[in-house]
């Protein structure tokens, strides 16, 4: 029998991560098992695992799958419930990777991350901002793509007989900034979306040192940096997805947006002379 202590365990997360990577197959894996003395029982409970597994995560990133690799070793029949129990909340957790993006460098518009403000009076207070992405960075948006169809397929079940309603019918959260702004010079050649969460989000600097202050100065709209974002589906009056923001990165300063600031030159730069004042007619 394979022992259950910290050496055992070890080699057993070894052995599902590279079944996970495809480095070894089962036929490797029943070997492993034989020359660790583990019994008929034992190699069963851990191969109809690891099918419910396979079978449970699909469509999957072998990435998500990690988080099972201590749960496939509770194969004694009397835990086997209470083992797939687990196995299937699990699985649940893993699928977040999916819908979670890290963005390239991005803009910042409509910053509200040191508090919480409600969009309309009676709703929760949310931290937010908009995220102004650019076209050209094909990589962030394919990966929003995709983080878009893993959510619909994660809510397809909510709703409608487990079908994903037509596209046309679903509010998506990527818009076209010169399309819905085409006067706004700060949303040309710009896709956007709003991103919102009730939990605070982190922020560090482009060392990846955390900023604890609420300092306006530091992160602010019009600042450039990378966002933690997570798309989900909803369904109510509207359906569609929606943004979850998670932590925040700033990399670079940049123009402030939405504040016009005139120089101490500017204002004062006129006429200075007002001796000899006379009443205005």
């Amino acid at each position: 029998m394979i022992q259950d202590n910290k050496v055992g365990s070890h080699l057993r997360r070894t052995l599902t991560q590279s079944l996970l990577k495809g480095k070894i197959n089962m036929k490797h894996a029943k070997a492993f098992f034989d020359a660790n003395g583990a019994s008929a029982e034992e190699w069963k409970g851990y191969s109809d695992a690891w099918e419910l597994a396979k079978g449970s995560a699909l469509p999957y990133q072998r990435g998500g799958l990690y988080c099972i690799h201590y749960h496939l070793f509770f194969i004694s029949l009397r835990v086997q419930p209470f083992f797939l129990f687990h196995l299937k909340i699990n699985f649940d957790m893993s699928t977040t990777s999916e819908t979670k993006v890290i963005t390239g460098e991005v803009r910042f518009s409509y910053a509200h991350v040191f508090t919480a403000r409600a969009m309309k009076e009676g709703e929760t207070p949310k931290y937010s901002t908009a995220i102004l992405i650019p076209k050209d960075d094909e990589e962030t948006l394919a990966k929003i793509d995709a983080a878009v169809e893993a959510a619909k397929k994660q809510g397809k079940g909510k709703k409608r007989g487990g079908e994903v309603p037509p596209k046309a019918k679903l509010k998506l959260p990527l818009r076209d900034g010169d399309e819905e702004y085409p006067d706004n010079e700060e949303y040309a050649g710009m896709y956007f979306l709003n991103a919102s969460n009730t939990r605070k989000p982190q922020i560090v600097d482009a060392s990846n040192k955390r900023h604890t202050d609420d300092d306006p100065e530091f992160f602010y709209s019009g600042c450039l940096g990378r966002a933690s974002i997570n798309f989900y589906a909803f369904a109510g009056k509207n359906k569609g997805i929606a943004v979850s923001l998670q932590n925040l990165q700033k990399l670079r300063d940049d123009e402030p947006l939405g504040v016009s600031i005139a120089s101490a030159e500017d204002d004062f730069g006129g006429a200075t002379d007002f001796e000899g004042d006379e009443d205005f007619v």
